[in-house]
């Protein structure tokens, strides 16, 4: 039988809104589950990307406008790295200030 390993580890993002406890989560939750945790320099807001099990992350652009100071290979990259996605990045679907997928 073969078998592969399973590694499990959390990674997160800096949180894109003055909530300090909300970039607490995701160390705590790998504390908690005693997993390994790495932590993105981009900033994303918690309801602006959609993964699916194909490999591909969806966000709206503000990925892009958030994290000016990243160029977009950048940020494309760094998806790739810490969630091993492929991000692809829309306009808003809802035409609203929050900018969520």
């Amino acid at each position: 039988m073969d078998s592969e390993a399973v590694v499990t580890s959390i990674g997160g993002f800096l949180y894109d809104r003055p909530r300090p406890n909300d970039n607490l989560v995701s160390s705590r939750l790998a504390e908690f589950f005693d997993v390994s945790y790495s932590t993105s320099e981009l900033a994303l807001s918690g309801g602006n990307m959609m993964v699916d099990s194909q490999g591909f992350a969806a966000a709206t652009d503000l990925v892009y406008n958030y994290n000016d100071e990243f160029t977009k290979e950048e940020i494309d990259d760094e998806f790739e790295a810490m969630w091993g996605v492929t991000l692809r990045a829309y306009p808003d679907p809802t035409g609203t200030y929050i900018q969520h997928m």
